[in-house]
């Protein structure tokens, strides 16, 4: 599917297809756009296969002078809004780990996708996750504006990071003399109630006894009686089954467990991959909290992404205190809803605007636009 005035062609694949004949080229275009590993096709495959949503993936792929310059992996299906029925296409992916659209033109690639479901074939797009600011959050913005329909934008997470550009000790020095007090005492309390061991997980090799003491720990922590413990959810277990060999084969496991007198009381799970630690999961075993062992794992392994070398420790999800501890730097992100001009998509945008017109957008409510072509 040629584009017009383009020399850009577009193929629409089965996700399958997609995995077997792009994936290379896909991840050339990670690592020169210097995208996340998140956007990844086997990270992607991860997630819809824990989650049972993997029939429903297709992706499109540009290509430029026989070299892939774009790919987009989508879902298209249909969902009630206020009872109604829509059809929905959403961007697939780790929306919570800033999503983006890996492409070298994002807004022609947005194009292509709705040349081919044209608006006689769906009612809305939506994506969540979009860094506010960012390339693609100005590309959805600008379609919106060409077909002049309504476009909410609501805030999302605003995910602390911490830039590294300096040494451990200087970066130390550079904080408060509380903060590196509580660092030492921490440290010191923890050290005292046992012998304490720090294990490090970079290889295939290390997967088994890594998921072993993240489960121990998830069992005895408090997300437990949140319900939301990996140790818990049959889904939860079957997409980090997937994705730490994924992430070892890639050299990107970063993870960490600490140890009291043999007991696992600590993890800190990361994917390190060009240049950033990103944090995707910690816990601590609940019997311990009086001993801080959540903040001594944080603390060891911030260490290690300096002494590493990183340029970014990316502490993801959304903003709280032991992140904020570190850094008050954080990255914003927006949730699209792209409505159509049909008359159904039109009427529930509408809608949906109507509710919550009045709230302010640190409440949850939109950030309204309405586009004109």
């Amino acid at each position: 599917m040629p584009l017009s005035n383009s020399n850009v062609e577009i193929q629409d694949l089965e996700w399958k297809a997609a995995q077997s004949q792009v994936s290379d080229g896909w991840y050339d275009l990670l690592e020169n756009g210097n995208h996340n590993l998140y956007l990844s096709p086997d990270w992607i495959n991860a997630i819809a296969s824990a989650h049972n949503y993997i029939a429903k993936l297709r992706a499109l792929v540009a290509h430029k002078h026989n070299r892939i310059v774009g790919i987009l992996p989508y879902q298209v299906e249909t969902v009630k809004m206020f009872g109604i029925p829509m059809k929905k296409i959403a961007l697939a992916g780790m929306s919570g780990y800033h999503q983006d659209i890996v492409a070298e033109d994002r807004q022609e690639l947005l194009r292509a996708l709705f040349a081919k479901y044209s608006e006689s074939r769906w009612h809305v797009f939506q994506t969540a996750g979009l860094v506010a600011g960012s390339n693609a959050t100005k590309a959805v913005k600008n379609i919106a504006r060409d077909m002049g329909g309504h476009l909410l934008v609501y805030p999302g997470e605003s995910s602390p990071y911490l830039r590294i550009n300096t040494s451990w000790e200087e970066f130390l020095a550079s904080k408060s003399g509380n903060f590196r007090y509580t660092l030492k005492r921490k440290e010191k309390a923890l050290r005292k109630n046992g012998d304490l061991q720090e294990r490090w997980f970079f290889t295939h090799d290390d997967i088994e006894d890594l998921f072993e003491a993240m489960l121990k720990i998830e069992e005895h922590s408090w997300k437990t009686k949140a319900n939301i413990a990996i140790s818990d959810t049959e889904h939860e277990q079957n997409y980090y089954r997937m994705l730490l060999p994924f992430l070892a084969k890639r050299k990107a496991l970063f993870a960490m467990v600490l140890y009291l007198d043999k007991q696992p009381v600590a993890y800190f799970l990361c994917c390190f991959w060009q240049g950033r630690v990103c944090n995707l999961k910690t816990s601590f075993h609940e019997s311990y909290s009086k001993l801080a062992p959540g903040s001594v794992v944080i603390h060891f392994a911030v260490r290690k992404a300096f002494e590493l070398g990183a340029k970014e420790v990316d502490f993801l999800g959304d903003a709280q205190h032991h992140k904020l501890l570190w850094s008050d730097s954080v990255r914003h992100h927006e949730i699209y809803y792209l409505f159509s001009r049909r008359i159904r998509a039109r009427s529930v945008g509408m809608i949906k605007k109507c509710l919550h017109t009045f709230r302010a957008p640190d409440m949850g409510g939109p950030i309204y636009r309405k586009t004109t072509s």
